[in-house]
């Protein structure tokens, strides 16, 4: 065939529909958006597709139109008029770059906006309308989304991460384009099949029996079982009829195979219930290992109720105010969200004593603010942090010392996940030297602190980001579904 015309762009945030942070342009604008025709050389990892398929443009097996990328921090419900005013920009790139023969989406899945919980299925509706039967839509999206009836609908292709934390992006964005380029070849006819688990938990790959069951699957992917197989987890704070954990396989021309395959995989992963996830530590527990913690490394405690990753402000101080009031001091912590400290500090200065109210600001969940006399210790106009081969940008920052508590802490100005030790040490904070470090996040931070930890603790704080989905408030969700139901 003559060479293809590919479409490709990107456009996603994970919703958290208990968050009070209400998502809009300017989270966007913040993270990631860059019109049609104006992404750099840096692909985000919301359009990891776009590197595989600018190789094969720049070797001449494909035409490549690049459409929008828009990729925001996790957050509450899109405003309705942020979510139509990108979805109508993407579409609108769709629509100028004329006949396609395959379109490569970049979205997260669990995209939910106010009066609107299926975004992403809403977006590939819209794009087979403007495409039509014949082209062919492939789309790459977090393990964490929400696999609705109406993508399954919309896309040829569809394939997700398998680890969590996300270490093999890359390498299923390569999948998704070689998967999809073999389909408008008209070497391979996908088949999708999907078994629905009714279940929602959270599911660490990194060991255990998720690493097995995974392992399990790249396996028979090897042997040619099926082309992919993928576990969605689902994410337990998006509310919507489709939050469950659901398996998709995808077949050459099998279409028996692909549904046979996907109940296997979804019995195996319904007899892992409750198994699947670190076990999280009472916030008392947490506390008094902290005080007797005399490790030659640091004890580390994430502070996964107020994960940014997963839609929460990053500004709670109940832990914080715990081990302050325990009295456990050489304490590294952060990245707390606080715009109003972050720009104070930076007024203020390196070496600066300065009087400071820090977190608790966002809502109720956040605890009271913290009064502290802080020295600053180092500043930025525009810190960050990396993760899997990006920096993500904490905006505005400082490192502060807080004698009374003997404390380090980074504060920021746009909320970011505590990926790796550099949060701290660009800021003047040497977090291997500290008796304590607490980090906001779940998950996302172990490959780079765990060398530096001689112990690791998920503790059950107070937080948006409650981890038993029995306390959360759903509406929308289909029952039965475990463990909210026998």
């Amino acid at each position: 065939m003559s060479r293809p015309r590919v479409f490709a762009a990107a456009f996603g945030v994970e919703v958290n529909a208990f968050s009070p942070l209400a998502t809009g342009f300017h989270d966007f604008a913040a993270l990631s958006y860059h019109p049609a025709g104006t992404l750099g050389a840096d692909v985000p990892l919301i359009a990891a597709p776009m590197a595989p398929l600018r190789a094969m443009a720049s070797a001449g097996e494909i035409t490549l139109v690049e459409g929008m990328v828009a990729g925001a921090q996790p957050g509450g419900l899109l405003t309705r008029a942020t979510y139509e005013a990108l979805a109508g920009e993407l579409l609108g790139d769709l629509a100028q770059a004329g006949p396609v023969d395959l379109v490569v989406l970049g979205l997260h899945g669990a995209m939910s906006a106010q009066g609107l919980p299926d975004c992403d299925g809403d977006l590939i509706t819209r794009v087979r309308a403007i495409v039509g039967p014949r082209a062919t839509i492939a789309v790459l999206f977090d393990s964490h989304g929400t696999l609705s009836q109406a993508m399954l609908d919309g896309a040829d292709l569809l394939v997700c991460y398998k680890e969590y934390p996300h270490t093999d992006i890359a390498e299923c964005a390569e999948k998704l384009v070689r998967l999809a380029m073999a389909t408008v070849r008209g070497e391979i006819i996908s088949r999708l099949a999907v078994h629905d688990c009714r279940m929602i938990s959270v599911y660490h790959t990194m060991h255990g029996p998720m690493q097995a069951l995974i392992a399990d699957c790249r396996a028979r992917e090897e042997r040619g079982e099926a082309l992919d197989i993928a576990i969605v987890h689902g994410f337990i704070w998006a509310d919507t009829p489709d939050t469950t954990a659901k398996v998709i396989v995808t077949t050459n021309d099998d279409a028996t195979a692909a549904a046979r395959i996907a109940a296997e995989v979804g019995a195996a992963l319904r007899a892992l219930a409750g198994t699947t996830h670190a076990p999280l530590v009472a916030m008392e527990t947490a506390v008094a290992r902290a005080a007797e913690h005399r490790g030659a490394k640091p004890l580390l405690l994430a502070d996964t109720a107020d994960n940014p990753g997963g839609g929460a402000p990053s500004d709670s101080t109940w832990l914080l105010r715990a081990l302050g009031d325990a009295g456990v001091g050489n304490l590294a912590a952060g990245i707390i969200w606080d715009p109003v400290a972050t720009d104070l500090a930076l007024a203020a200065g390196p070496g600066a004593r300065i009087d400071l109210r820090i977190g608790g600001k966002a809502c109720a969940l956040s605890g009271e603010p913290l009064d502290v006399t802080a020295t600053v210790l180092a500043t930025s106009d525009k810190a960050s942090v990396p993760f899997a081969g990006s920096e993500w940008p904490m905006g505005k920052a400082a490192g502060l010392h807080i004698p009374a508590l003997d404390l380090y802490l980074v504060v920021s100005s746009q909320r970011t996940q505590c990926f790796a030790p550099e949060a701290f040490a660009r800021l003047g904070i040497d977090p291997a030297a500290r008796r304590v470090i607490l980090v906001k996040s779940s998950q996302h931070f172990y490959a780079a602190f765990q060398p530096l930890a001689d112990e690791i603790m998920i503790v059950d704080a107070p937080g948006v980001l409650d981890h038993d989905p029995r306390r959360l408030p759903y509406r929308h969700i289909t029952r039965p579904l475990w463990p909210l139901d026998p």
